[in-house]
């Protein structure tokens, strides 16, 4: 069920880009703002700096309230560029995280509030940062700035200690940290970069690549103009402080040896990347792809050190599957070879020398092919994982693909909509696959799950009718407007449990010691479980690492079995 769902946005062309959440669960959403009446902002600030700005947007858990809207900057260099190239300028910065306390990373330019003028065009001639916001977003605790041989930011994550993580593409010359695995470049290349707690230095900052790693042929196909480099396009990282960075790598950026090396050597293809804690090594680089482009747009790893990846591919027919859900696509008539865009969501082994799983998902948009209608937009999928292990995935899909559908709360798209798909955790199996959208054009561009069964989307809609509960702004800015574009912010509940039961054995043989076990939340949750046959209670087990059991005898018959958690935090009073 839809939980909250709400616009976000003004009179002309908002969107949000990235969704995270706090300790506490409420929920942050950042993007871009087209509009001077941007809920929550001074009309002045976008007048006087233009648009292509970077917003923060915070919202209660359960929707009822946005307690902050906060601008920080621009994402590109000059207006030009985000009039006319959309995520796809080469100075690009972006990248959005929040830790347990509900304090912001964004990554923006500085002197994009000023407006220096010239020759008519918003010149964003200042430096690109850092900034940490904190819990109100109204107080900026450090502002970190990036080594001018950055050209582009695209992700950042945040690890348990306040360590912000940012990667992109620099050019030659980035200062680099002693020790780590590569400290020059060439000709430049993808980067990773650590920032202290307190934003006064780099733990450590590493090149990803080195120029001439793999033999190549030029490929005669013409490539997109949009994002043609090696580049980066999503991180995460564990709890070891392992760093996971997936996105498109040229032919030159070659695999580890023993990791899998997919693709031919004409093409981008998608890398993922683990840099071990110090920088010092990368423990793999795997390619993934086939005989045409593809990009890694999304990461998330398991509590076993896999990696899972979602991206995008032009492979619509070759990119490799194994061990799926989906094997194909299937077009409806008079879809052009050029508009077969579609995605994939594939799981590693923890060492990245095999694919465990590799399925196909009919998504729509993107920006890989040279001459594709709406190529402006990478159009991403997004993957999560929740507390019981299952994968989610969002993106953007569309009528010409035939999209399979698992207890669909929007059984059939419109047009351009968003896409919500849950499989389970070895990726064999689709367990929920749902539409999201209104009559408009609407597109998924961030997900993230939290502890308690809830996932949050959060993208764009030009849908007076996006679908909409419990609001904070329950339509588009102007909805006679047939251009209007705004964020989107939706919260689905009861799609999953927080806390799963499973007995040793089910039949069970009467008058014998069965089993009972609970997987409550994440590892992180302490307390005990309550385990009750009907309303009566069987006894309480502490909760270790994650999980409760407690051994019961149980008479024939037919028994109702629940579980419930006891402990600090949102968990508290869970079956």
């Amino acid at each position: 069920m839809i939980s909250f769902s709400t616009y976000l946005g003004g009179s002309a062309n908002d969107r949000a880009d990235e969704i995270a959440l706090d300790g506490a669960g409420n929920v942050y959403v950042s993007g871009i703002v087209g509009s001077t009446n941007f809920p929550g902002t001074s009309s002045a600030t976008v007048t006087n700096a233009g648009f292509g700005l970077i917003y923060v947007a915070k919202y209660a858990p359960n929707g009822s309230a946005r307690l902050y809207t906060t601008i920080i900057g621009a994402s590109y260099s000059n207006l030009f560029d985000d009039a006319t190239q959309g995520l796809n300028d080469g100075s690009r910065v972006s990248g959005f995280a929040v830790d347990a306390t509900g304090a912001a990373y964004v990554a923006a330019y500085f002197n994009s509030m000023a407006f220096p003028a010239s020759g008519g065009i918003y010149q964003r001639t200042g430096g690109k940062y850092l900034y940490k916001l904190d819990s109100s977003g109204r107080e900026i605790h450090y502002a970190f700035a990036f080594d001018p041989a950055i050209t582009s930011i695209r992700a950042i994550a945040v690890d348990s200690a306040g360590h912000a993580y940012v990667t992109g593409v620099a050019g030659p010359g980035l200062a680099t940290t002693p020790g780590v695995v590569y400290p020059n470049a060439t000709t430049g290349g993808p980067f990773l970069l650590k920032v202290d707690p307190a934003g006064r230095s780099a733990v450590y900052a590493t090149y990803l690549s080195q120029p001439g790693q793999r033999a190549y042929t030029p490929s005669s196909i013409d490539h997109s103009a949009y994002d043609f480099q090696t580049t980066p396009f999503a991180l995460t990282v564990d709890a070891n402080g392992n760093a996971f960075v997936t996105g498109q790598a040229g032919s030159h950026f070659g695999a580890t040896p023993g990791a899998v090396n997919m693709g031919d050597t004409a093409h981008l293809h998608t890398f993922v990347a683990k840099l071990n804690s110090a920088a010092t090594a990368l423990e793999y680089v795997v390619r993934l792809g086939g005989n045409d482009s593809d990009r890694g747009t999304g990461i998330a790893v398991s509590t076993d050190g896999s990696a899972i990846v979602g991206g995008k591919t032009l492979d619509y027919s070759g990119f490799p599957t194994s061990n799926g859900f989906q094997d194909s696509v299937q077009f409806e008539p008079g879809v052009s070879v050029v508009e077969r865009e579609i995605g994939y969501l594939v799981i590693l082994s923890p060492d990245g020398s095999a694919v465990r799983s590799a399925s196909k998902l009919a998504a729509a948009g993107g920006n890989l092919a040279y001459g594709a209608v709406n190529n402006l937009d990478v159009a991403p999928i997004r993957v999560a994982l929740d507390a019981n292990g299952n994968i989610w995935a969002s993106g953007h899909t569309h009528p010409t693909r035939i999209f399979p559908t698992v207890a669909p709360l929007q059984p059939t798209p419109r047009s351009f909509d968003t896409f919500v798909v849950k499989t389970s955790p070895d990726g064999r199996h689709l367990l929920f696959a749902s539409f999201l959208g209104g009559s408009g054009d609407d597109g998924g561009n961030a997900l993230v799950t939290d502890g308690l069964g809830n996932v949050f989307i959060a993208g764009y809609t030009t849908s007076n009718d996006f679908p909409v509960a419990g609001a904070v702004q329950g339509s588009l800015g102007v909805p006679t407007n047939p251009y209007a574009i705004n964020a989107f912010v939706t919260k689905l509940s009861g799609v999953t449990s927080p806390i799963v039961l499973t007995a040793g054995a089910n039949p069970a043989v009467a008058g014998q010691s069965l089993p009972l076990l609970a997987a409550v939340g994440t590892a992180g949750n302490e307390g005990t479980i309550e385990f009750r046959r009907g309303s009566d209670l069987l006894g309480s087990a502490p909760v270790v690492a994650g999980a409760s059991r407690l051994d019961v005898v149980l008479p024939a018959g037919v028994h109702t079995l629940t579980a419930t958690y006891r402990g600090v935090g949102q968990l508290d009073g869970y079956t």
